[in-house]
């Protein structure tokens, strides 16, 4: 008798699942785009809190830029996108600005002129779109006391 009643339930339980023409969805928020490598890069030492900056990269070499998703930023407005200043906040301009991959997801650009030895740099993003949103070139870096924002630098 038991196994009668526990088939029973079980067979009336799948009866209302078939198809009666509903259907659910699922929607999940959308991600954010974000920046997920640059090159030259900050980079924080194991157990460190503080981030190190890149300080050994020819003063010639192109910045590169992964994202998690697709830039959709046309390629022509990029260069006026990304601004790259040097410790005193002089402006950089950015040549030869490419996508480095056919999904979009990679960028690399040149420096118009050799970088200065020795100096800081910090590359923003002001009207960049990634993954239909405005993206920020800041990472956002977690430890157990506080979380801490940092620009693109090297």
């Amino acid at each position: 008798m038991k196994k009668t009643t526990i088939a029973l339930i079980v067979t009336t339980a799948l009866a209302g699942c078939g198809d009666s023409g509903d259907q659910q969805t699922v929607t999940r928020a959308p991600t954010p785009g974000s920046l997920t490598f640059t090159y030259p890069a900050d980079s924080t030492p194991p157990g460190g809190d503080q981030p190190g900056v890149t300080s050994t990269v020819p003063t010639t070499t192109p910045v590169f830029l992964r994202f998690n998703k697709s830039i959709d930023t046309p390629l022509t407005d990029i260069p006026d996108s990304l601004i790259l200043r040097d410790a005193t906040g002089n402006e950089v301009t950015l040549t030869d600005v490419m996508f480095t991959d056919e999904d979009k997801m990679g960028l690399a650009a040149k420096p118009d002129k050799a970088l200065a030895p020795g100096t800081s740099y910090t590359l923003t993003a002001e009207g960049l779109q990634v993954g239909g949103a405005p993206v920020s070139l800041t990472r956002t870096e977690s430890n157990s006391r506080q979380h801490r924002q940092h620009p693109a630098r090297f």
